[in-house]
């Protein structure tokens, strides 16, 4: 059982620590459950986004008793959202419809939560819609960033290359530029879509719209972050050989979404959701700045050489 759990991981190094320390291992008990059922990743994603929308409704309508039920409501929606990708796992039906699927819901269930938090202060004569919104933008771009620099760390570790080029050459046929010139001359007949060199791949027009959404979103993440943090120099599998990389991916992952809810729900629960938005806005930030300012000067020194390799 212990070893279905770990392979139930993306990367244990990768992973945040509330995840690995608790909300994880409740998700693998109810992925145990179900794994064998008809019950789809995607079914559990929506079922995470309803979780989710509950805890924004008693963040927006209701008093401290009604805070301690957001709390439960969004530890509900933050164990199923963990338990979604591992089931696709464990079930092996992972698939880019998927991961689109649960980034929309992770989205609008994040938009949904401080929704409710700006209207609960409002009810109460509170106007904090400037610090809900700065804060609520801030944990968006936080949680981008790990969600770019986890899958970055994971594919290097694999080996496969730059997560971004190859998650794009996968769903792009071969007479369309992907970014830095990451084209795909390269691709396998399977990876044209079905029109021909430069169309999107899948079977079915809806099957192309997903990939279209899902290419998007890469594209959006791949531009943000070339701006935000610009890859180094040199080949990105070298540089992912480095052993200060672990440490780097750790640092990271206290800006994860998990870290972000788990915060508000402790807040919540002392009935301070006030502390939670201007721990995201200073310390939160903060800590962006801090952990960007080491990667940068990490990126800049020259890579191990990868073993084996000639430097």
């Amino acid at each position: 059982m212990f070893d279905g759990y770990r392979k139930s991981l993306k990367h244990p190094e990768a992973e945040e620590l509330f995840d690995l320390g608790f909300y994880r291992p409740l998700a693998w008990l109810f992925v145990r459950a179900v794994h064998r059922t008809p019950v789809t990743p995607n079914q559990v994603t929506m079922l995470s986004l309803a979780a989710s929308l509950a805890a924004a409704y008693c963040f927006a309508f209701g008093g401290l008793s009604l805070l301690w039920a957001g709390a439960a409501w969004y530890a509900v929606a933050n164990i199923l959202d963990c338990a979604d990708g591992q089931l696709a796992r464990v079930q092996g039906s992972g698939t880019p419809n998927g991961r689109l699927v649960d980034g929309i819901a992770d989205y609008v269930g994040t938009a949904a939560i401080f929704l409710g938090i700006g209207i609960g202060f409002s009810g109460l004569g509170m106007n904090l819609w400037p610090e809900t919104v700065v804060a609520g933008l801030s944990s968006v771009f936080h949680a981008m960033i790990f969600d770019h620099r986890q899958n970055s760390f994971i594919a290097a570790r694999r080996g496969d290359g730059d997560f971004h080029r190859r998650e794009m050459e996968k769903h792009l046929g071969g007479g369309i530029t992907v970014p830095d010139g990451a084209g795909t001359n390269g691709a396998r007949a399977d990876e044209v879509g079905p029109d021909g060199p430069g169309t999107l791949r899948g079977n079915t027009p809806s099957a192309g719209l997903v990939s279209r959404l899902y290419v998007g979103y890469i594209r959006i993440q791949h531009h943000l972050m070339d701006w935000f943090l610009p890859a180094p120099v040199g080949d990105g599998q070298a540089a992912a050989l480095r052993p200060e990389d672990g440490t780097m991916i750790r640092l990271w992952s206290f800006l994860g979404p998990t870290t972000n809810r788990s915060a508000l729900i402790a807040f919540a629960l002392i009935g301070r959701v006030d502390l939670f938005l201007w721990a995201v806005i200073v310390p939160g930030n903060l800590w962006l700045a801090a952990v960007w300012y080491l990667q940068r000067r990490l990126d800049g020194r020259p890579a191990n050489p990868v073993p084996g390799n000639p430097s």
